[in-house]
């Protein structure tokens, strides 16, 4: 076989990703012809392609000694160096190549690969724009440029170039995984998923349109239908990481806090640089009560990334479970120090703040947050917390009708007008309570001065178990338990807005006591089972509910109460009902507790024993 139909058979070989054959073939080329140019120039690039560097560049430059004029020289040395990661070699073997070739194609496109990775992306695209008057089917300089002005959020121009290439070939998937990639952050998913599905149509392993899929229909809280996707996607890569996040973030919102963390901590296998994974590892801990797993995990965050904010900020959440206040105004200086301009930062400044008892930095720092987000609920109610404690009633009142807004508020809405404090007279009110038991025995003091408003009728809605209490409250008509049917009413309102409604003071907060006068058949009917006449009776409650975000402030042991067994003429009654109540029976003889309460059922039996 002569030279020039072994050189064909070695390039239709090479063409045709046959590299060992075709290495073969041009190593029996160069015994026969050790300096032919263009063997030595191929086996060069097969040596380039399979990583083998040093030899690529001992072949190429040989070539380059015996043809020191051939552009395609040049440019298969600056491919070389660009696959080692030496740009700016690369840069100077592409533009000789061009120097001896103006219109070469290819080397104006590598070259704007070249400023792409160097995050020159105006010289990147004009490179690419070049390739492309050149040669306007070189598709993925279309693609490039489309993807450089998505990174921008310059989204029309980079929506012009995908569909320029696809009128062109409309079998790109890359550009209908951009367009795919503009629509999702653009928020407009059916758009997205009609793009991606197109992609699959084509290619239906292509990965990218997998995942982005995936991810898309999981931003639009299709999170079933994204695991199926996301699942297929690591069926072809199952190294991504960033896969295993986004089921993470799956069924940490499922609360399937388990199966979170095994993602998460997959996610770490293949990239343990992943600071917002160590994130919500930490937050996992945090809302399991897991504080020092939780702070292990924001300080690692941290270690990857000091200038991560959010892991600043959610270290002083954990700072703040454990009483290290002073630890969590560090980190939360540092937040802000950080990101000045986030409302979030300002507003757990307040809550620790709030918590160390310095109400007006925590009323300052509530007010910083509503300048940079005015509609910031829990900012509003922070505020009022902090206003109330300080004593100033008329804007606390105010700020504190924001807890509607909240997150987690249990507010009802219904289509009656909302009372305000408008005229009332000849009305029916509902009034809706809210939040726990205690505050509804609290303020439905309010009701005798809602009587003073000549209005028609007063209906309380309220849990079954405070219902049969309430019906001895001055002032109502009627109590309907939330598992009741509504009766008709004009207006309603909700409980805790009227100290706001009456411009309470603290001089003008209702103290006619007693507001609640029950009947004496319940009162006789547990004292009849008091049989400790004449000594001190002493009723505690020591635990609160166990999913209260708030319940170790809430809450203490029953066993803290021992050191009171000691005193002489008193006597404790336990008025503790469902959790907690298993306490009673570890005392022991430290403390001897008479416990009544399995005859309870609500609280006007309650009540009743207290009287």
């Amino acid at each position: 076989m002569n030279i020039s139909k072994m050189f064909q058979l070695a390039v239709r070989s090479h063409q045709d990703g046959n590299l060992k054959e075709a290495e073969i073939l041009y190593k029996k080329i160069l015994r026969k012809e050790p300096n032919n140019v263009d063997a030595l120039l191929m086996l060069g690039s097969i040596y380039s392609h399979l990583g083998d560097f040093s030899v690529a560049l001992k072949y190429i430059n040989k070539a380059l000694q015996l043809n020191p004029s051939n552009p395609f020289i040049y440019y298969n040395l600056a491919n070389t160096y660009r696959r080692q990661g030496q740009l700016s070699e690369a840069i100077r073997y592409y533009q000789e190549a061009l120097r001896l070739n103006p219109n070469f194609a290819d080397a104006y496109y590598n070259l704007g690969i070249v400023f792409q990775d160097q995050e020159q992306y105006e010289t990147a695209m004009v490179h690419y724009e070049k390739a492309i008057q050149l040669e306007p089917l070189m598709f993925d300089a279309y693609i490039n440029i489309g993807n450089i002005l998505f990174m921008k959020n310059d989204y029309e121009k980079a929506e012009f170039f995908y569909k320029k290439v696809l009128s062109i070939n409309p079998s790109l998937v890359k550009a209908y995984n951009g367009l795919g990639n503009i629509y999702k952050e653009r928020k407009r998913y059916d758009d997205a998923l009609k793009y991606y599905k197109r992609s699959l149509e084509i290619e239906p392993e292509s990965f990218e349109a997998l995942k982005f899929l995936g991810m898309t229909l999981q931003e639009s809280n299709q999170v079933d239908s994204a695991l199926i996707y996301f699942h297929k996607a690591l069926q072809i890569k199952p190294d991504d990481a960033d896969i295993y996040c986004c089921i993470g973030d799956i069924y940490k919102d499922k609360e399937e806090y388990d199966r979170a963390i095994a993602y998460y901590k997959k996610a770490l296998e293949y990239d343990n640089e992943m600071e917002d994974v160590y994130n919500e590892l930490g937050l996992i801990c945090l809302s399991k009560k897991q504080i020092n797993e939780a702070i292990m995990y924001f300080e690692k965050a941290l270690s990857i990334n000091d200038n991560n904010q959010i892991a600043y900020n959610n270290l002083a959440s954990a700072y703040n479970e454990i009483d290290e206040y002073d630890k969590a105004m560090l980190c939360c200086k540092r937040a802000v120090s950080i990101k000045p301009d986030d409302a979030n930062l300002y507003l757990n400044f307040s809550v620790t703040s709030f918590l160390r008892g310095d109400y007006e930095d925590s009323a300052k720092y509530a007010m910083k947050a509503i300048e940079l987000e005015p509609d910031k609920a829990d900012a509003h109610f922070n505020l009022a917390m902090s206003f109330l404690v300080l004593g100033n009633f008329e804007e606390g009142w105010k700020e504190y009708e924001w807890r509607g807004r909240l997150k987690d508020s249990i507010w009802q809405i219904f289509t009656k007008p909302l009372w305000d404090g408008f005229d009332i007279s000849d009305k029916i009110l509902l009034i809706c309570t809210e939040q726990g038991f205690g505050d509804a025995i609290q303020f439905v003091r309010y009701v005798p001065l809602i009587r003073k408003r000549n209005v028609k009728k007063i209906i309380v809605e309220c849990r079954e178990q405070l219902k049969s209490l309430l019906e001895y409250v001055d002032g109502i008509d009627e109590v309907v338990a939330r598992n009741e049917k509504l009766p008709e009413f004009d207006v309603y309102c909700h409980l805790l807005s009227l100290p706001s409604i009456f411009n309470t003071r603290e001089e003008t907060i209702p103290a006619n006591v007693p507001y609640i006068r029950i009947s004496k058949w319940v009162v006789d009917k547990w004292s009849s089972k008091i049989m400790d006449k004449g000594m001190v009776k002493i009723g505690i409650a020591w635990a609160g509910s166990p999913t209260h975000k708030n319940d170790r402030n809430r809450s203490v042991l029953l066993d803290l109460f021992k050191p009171l067994g000691s005193l002489d003429n008193v006597v404790f009654y336990s008025l503790q009902k469902g959790y907690g109540s298993e306490q009673v029976k570890g005392l022991g003889e430290d403390l001897k507790i008479i416990d009544l309460t399995d005859g309870i059922e609500d609280f006007l039996d309650t009540a009743g024993l207290i009287m």
